[in-house]
């Protein structure tokens, strides 16, 4: 019995949904500014240059969250990448650069459970975060030991910094996410 095309459509919708992450509940703007508002990613005012050879031999790539006032929070991971540990501010970032159909985002790093959902107060400071890369396009070993790609070639390349989580108020818990982008050019 052959199945109708709205009805395979409608399968395959329904088992792609399954997959995306549930929200605990959606953000009040109100609430979801607030953390923005604290919360910054910052990168150097020129970005980041390096040359294809500094790339190959492995770089370190840093950058800053500032927190303008204590909050409590969850920091969530970032699906669908389930690696530990948090970074040293206490929240989990997920880097990726991108651009002209090259990718380096340790997506998959293999099955793991969800973690706790731990209330900890974000300080005021000045976090320094980092990732090492070796200029190589990469998504993580997954659970199978994926080898790493081609390199990337010269040209210029975005840097994307993601970070998730609750934001914990006096009644609720308010989902968040903040976004940082620079520029990274090898040469």
């Amino acid at each position: 019995m052959r199945l109708p095309t709205s009805a395979v459509v409608i399968a395959f919708l329904l088992g792609f949904a399954c997959l995306l992450p549930a929200q605990d509940n959606p953000a009040p703007p109100k609430a979801e500014s607030k953390f923005s508002k604290v919360v910054k990613i910052e990168f150097p005012k020129d970005g980041y240059t390096f040359t294809l050879a500094e790339a190959a031999k492995g770089i370190k790539i840093e950058y800053k969250i500032v927190v303008e006032e204590d909050m409590k929070v969850i920091a969530l991971l970032n699906p669908p990448s389930y690696r530990e540990p948090a970074g040293p501010s206490g929240l989990h970032t997920s880097e990726q650069l991108s651009g002209k159909d090259q990718l380096y985002c340790l997506r998959d790093c293999g099955l793991r459970g969800a973690p706790e959902k731990v209330v900890h107060t974000l300080k005021k400071a000045t976090y320094t975060h980092a990732f090492e890369w070796d200029g190589l396009n990469w998504t993580g070993p997954s659970d199978s030991n994926r080898p790493k790609g081609k390199p990337f070639p010269a040209g210029t390349y975005d840097l994307t910094v993601t970070m998730s989580g609750l934001l914990v108020t006096d009644k609720e818990k308010v989902p968040y996410k903040l976004t940082g982008t620079a520029k990274l050019v090898l040469k």
